[in-house]
């Protein structure tokens, strides 16, 4: 009854039950009667002698009979529901995964996961294609050694950038973030701490197309400034034509001319024609500024003379108390006359800020790592 309720369900189950009970009353009526032969009866069986212990056994195993059959039948439905309940979840974990698979491989944006020894456990195809390296030669590899340039430290989450340069030589400028995974643990194990997930993106072009739109802006500046040079020179060529018209007249005569109106006016031509160069040279330096000429250079050193160069100088730099906080031995590798002039410019706007009121500015400098590179 138990197989034929797991097996037929309920209802076999119960078919089963009755023709059991009804079978077995057939027995019981057959002992009480004495229709079987003494063959049949076993030694130590003592056949019912009255019709009421044989109804008492009837209606006992009957019961026992369709109770088990009731409750096979329940067990059987408990069973198949699982079983579609666990096929169906199977299927969707199965879909799930096959979904979560071409995510992870198709997607543009690589991505690599290490193991809590900073080792490689996995990466996409876009991984590949970003690195021009084979999956089979990044994983279980450190990841340091293979990309040395990215720093995966606390201090240093959310995007960042570095170049790089791919197995075939070409160099690229990489982006890339990280962050961190809590990995279960294994039965019987503490939980793994360390692992992590990176993302590269390789912004070669989107950098060109940043550039190409400052570039853009640029012009439309230029075009801008053009029209304010142009307009700035009217009161400076004004007052070098009246000068020179005034010693125009007076060539024949240079000797009567009064010495101190003689040094004004070439002090106005001088003064002005100075005004206008430097203009045209501002002008000409952000239209198209200098090729850089990177040199390694004590930066210490040059904040000091740019810091004695203003202080006597005006705009009220006498007056505002430079600070100095870096190294003196701190080296520099960069342009040494554009950080020059970006530095005198930005003292003379601090000092001229903070120099009526008796301020101070700060000059900081410190060693600093940027994408793993000093």
């Amino acid at each position: 009854m138990i197989a034929a309720g797991l097996i037929l369900h309920r209802s076999g189950g119960l078919v089963l039950a009755a023709a059991a009970t009804l079978l077995y009353g057939a027995v019981l009526g057959s002992e009480l009667l004495h229709w079987l032969p003494a063959y049949c009866r076993a030694p130590a069986y003592r056949a019912p002698d009255n019709i009421f212990v044989s109804s008492n056994l009837f209606a006992t195993y009957g019961l026992i009979f369709f109770l088990a059959a009731l409750l096979s039948g329940q067990l059987a439905r408990r069973l198949r529901f699982t079983e579609e309940r666990l096929n169906r979840t199977a299927l969707e974990f199965d879909r799930l995964s096959i979904l979560y698979k071409q995510i992870f491989d198709d997607t543009s944006t690589g991505i690599i996961t290490t193991d809590s020894r900073n080792r490689i456990t996995s990466c996409n195809q876009a991984a590949e294609r970003i690195t021009g390296c084979s999956r089979m030669l990044l994983l279980d590899q450190p990841f340091t050694s293979r990309f040395p340039a990215i720093s995966l430290r606390e201090e240093r989450q959310g995007r960042s950038v570095c170049d790089f340069r791919k197995r075939d030589g070409t160099a690229i400028r990489l982006g890339y973030s990280y962050s961190n995974l809590n990995m279960p643990a294994e039965q019987g194990q503490e939980q793994e701490n360390g692992w992590k997930v990176i993302t590269l993106q390789d912004i070669s072009q989107i950098e060109r197309m940043e550039r190409q739109i400052r570039e853009t802006e640029k012009l439309a500046a230029v075009g801008q400034m053009s029209g304010s040079v142009a307009h700035g020179f009217r009161n400076p060529l004004a007052a070098i034509s009246g000068s020179a018209q005034i010693l125009a007249l007076d060539q024949d005569n240079l000797a009567a001319i009064d010495p101190a109106t003689f040094r004004t006016l070439v002090g106005i031509i001088l003064r002005d024609s100075v005004r206008m160069a430097k203009s045209i040279t501002d002008f000409l330096q952000f239209a198209r500024p200098a090729a850089v000429q990177p040199e390694w250079f004590s930066l210490g050193r040059l904040v000091d003379e740019v810091i004695a160069s203003l202080l006597p100088g005006p705009l009220g730099a006498a007056a505002a108390r430079v600070d100095r906080e870096f190294d003196a031995n701190l080296g520099c590798w960069a342009d040494r006359q554009q950080l020059q002039t970006v530095l005198v410019h930005l003292l003379e706007n601090g000092c001229a800020a903070v120099g009526a009121e008796g301020g101070g500015v700060t000059v900081a400098a410190a060693e600093t790592q940027q994408g793993g590179q000093e």
